[in-house]
């Protein structure tokens, strides 16, 4: 969000905590190699192979990061190097990625990832703001971040900002995987 009449120029890259977020929310198990750059060893196919049921987790680590504007602050929980933690169903099913300071859920299916995160914040632009996050993609490696906002109440509202970043899997840690309970 931008409010360069109202002198947020300074505000930068910053994200936010997520104020208003809203989303759904190991034990043994083992972890397997995982190569991001190789189909053979993608989260996808190490999942692949698990047994129904068992969940698969990975480390997931935010890189590159660009916001619309400089002049931007975004209600997002990503933040530049942040890691995070997928949790998926080896296999097709439900999925969620953590951050320290946001979940986003959705799906796994036919190894591709369709994570959203919705929230609501007031402005100091006097208008309510809610914002569409989506993670998604091939579980091969990287995954495309989108963040788009609108006011939902108020008028003369600020000029909505954009984010867009790149995210790996398994750049820090093997795949693990949990044995179904």
């Amino acid at each position: 969000m931008c409010a360069l009449a109202q002198g947020c120029a300074t505000a930068g890259r910053e994200s936010g905590s997520g104020a208003g977020q809203q989303g759904q929310g190991g034990q043994g198990g083992g972890s397997v190699g995982f190569d991001a750059g190789s189909s053979s060893g993608s989260a996808c196919s190490v999942a692949a192979e698990q047994e129904s049921n068992a969940t698969c987790k990975v480390a997931v680590v935010i890189g590159s990061f660009t916001i619309s504007d400089e002049a931007c602050w975004v209600d997002s929980p990503l933040v530049e190097g942040d890691p995070g933690e997928l949790k998926f169903a080896c296999g097709d099913g439900p999925a969620e990625l953590s951050f320290p300071t946001g979940k986003f859920v959705g799906t796994a299916k036919s190894c591709v990832l369709d994570l959203e995160l919705t929230t609501q914040f007031d402005w100091i632009d006097g208008c309510t703001w809610q914002s569409q996050q989506a993670i998604v993609g091939p579980m091969e490696g990287q995954l495309d971040y989108a963040y788009s906002e609108h006011p939902i109440v108020g008028a003369g509202c600020a000029q909505a900002c954009t984010v867009h970043a790149v995210l790996s899997l398994g750049q820090s840690g093997p795949v693990e995987v949990e044995p179904p309970k």
